[in-house]
């Protein structure tokens, strides 16, 4: 299993520097990916500006960009123009994880995924590119009909605060509609844990989750699921593997970089252990 770490792009008191400095840290420890998980341009940074600087301030990590599938104010054939020149200027490492925004989110992410496809097919980026069909494309949502349309055009799904049995109900569907494709390998699996060590682990906790998610009735289900201490590590890796997740990201309640390095020492040993079993 691969390992990455979400920047905290999401968390109230986090300035430019603080993305900057998590990018490099998590590229200097050894983390596989660097993730930008807000989507929309009203709320936090602007994902498309935060993976360009995170592209020119890294060199080995995957980007994943978490976009919505809707963009105000641009359309997506202009918006994949953005991704493409980031994608191209990283060194092909931009990976797209697109989020549905409205009530349809089944057709609105068919349409995304299309248009997107369609920009980077006919962009002079990608000519004389080693991946000439643009970026790595991973769809998010917990609908019905998402397994079908990860197969036809996209590259994996990436999950979020759900349940571990939604991760393996949905790894099942998408092996089961990768094989009716015809699809080489299989569907790249990517999930989500936050994660708040430390000494004030439980209260930076508690200040996140309620920032996110208010009073909703969610809310009490994402603090459970709060990674606190790094001993909880090991389980969360294996139930992960278990569920068929190919590679889990890290999302911070905090900005301190002595949380990614707890993070860090817990982890990578672990997830280069289950990579030299496999």
């Amino acid at each position: 299993m691969k390992a990455g770490v979400a920047l905290p792009s999401l968390i109230p008191e986090t300035y430019g520097a603080h993305l900057l400095d998590w990018a490099v840290a998590a590229e200097q420890l050894g983390f596989d990916s660097a993730a930008v998980l807000n989507g929309s341009l009203r709320r936090g940074f602007d994902p498309v500006v935060t993976l360009a600087a995170v592209g020119a301030a890294t060199r080995r990590p995957r980007l994943i960009g978490g976009v919505l599938a809707e963009q105000p104010g641009t359309s997506m054939a202009e918006f994949g123009r953005q991704l493409g020149c980031v994608d191209e200027i990283s060194g092909t490492r931009l990976t797209v994880a697109l989020a549905p925004r409205g009530a349809r989110a089944l057709a609105e992410l068919d349409r995304a995924t299309g248009a997107l496809r369609d920009a980077w097919a006919s962009s002079s980026l990608y000519v004389a590119s080693d991946r000439p069909d643009g970026p790595d494309l991973l769809l998010r949502g917990d609908m019905s009909g998402l397994a079908g349309l990860v197969a036809r055009r996209a590259t994996g799904w990436m999950g979020g605060g759900v349940s571990l049995d939604t991760y393996r109900r949905t790894a099942e569907q998408l092996d089961t509609a990768w094989a009716s494709e015809a699809r080489d390998g299989r569907p790249y699996i990517v999930g989500v844990r936050l994660f708040s060590f430390g000494s004030d682990a439980d209260e930076t906790a508690d200040r996140h989750i309620s920032h996110r998610y208010g009073t909703a009735e969610s809310a009490r289900e994402y603090r459970h699921a709060v990674l606190t201490h790094p001993d909880q590590v090991p389980d969360a890796l294996a139930a992960m593997d278990d569920a068929g997740v190919d590679e889990l990201v890290f999302a911070p309640c905090s900005t301190a970089i002595s949380h990614l390095e707890l993070l860090a020492s817990a982890v990578l040993p672990r997830t280069r252990a289950m990579a030299v079993s496999a």
